[in-house]
């Protein structure tokens, strides 16, 4: 070393700082990364504001269904209210008591029918003949 060349000497005040301030940062990142694990995997994530109850439904997809105003992801309609005697039960699992398994009940209001223009007929038996070809999808 050159005897003109200053000696760059941290102070102990100095030291104890940043020991002190680094000290404070691994505290806070490693309680930062704890409420990140314990919000995405603990034991009451069902708990979350995410489930509250759903209030809007998109009429083309009733599986959407959301506790607040806005549109579809699938087809970006405006979401509508869920008639209130269908609230409180998710599309999927309502299903008429005399109806085959899987099977959802929809209710289509008076306005819609007449706006859509749907129309409805009771069931008939009938004979089609000696074919009838139909497309279909065989699983396993």
């Amino acid at each position: 070393m050159n005897a003109d060349e200053p000696t760059h000497q941290i102070a102990p005040r100095t030291l104890r700082v940043m020991a002190t301030v680094r000290w404070v940062l691994l505290a806070l990142v490693t309680m930062l990364a704890a409420y990140t694990i314990w919000t995405q995997w603990g034991p009451d994530r069902e708990r979350h504001g995410a489930h509250r109850e759903a209030r809007f439904h998109c009429p083309m997809h009733p599986e959407i269904r959301s506790p607040d105003p806005g549109e579809c992801p699938i087809c970006h309609m405006t979401l509508e209210p869920i008639p209130d005697e269908r609230r409180g039960s998710s599309a999927a699992s309502v299903a008429p008591s005399d109806g085959p398994a899987n099977t959802s009940v929809i209710t289509v209001s008076d306005e819609r029918q007449q706006a859509v223009g749907l129309v409805t007929s009771p069931v008939e038996s009938a004979t089609l003949g000696d074919r009838l070809r139909v497309p279909g999808v065989i699983s396993a």
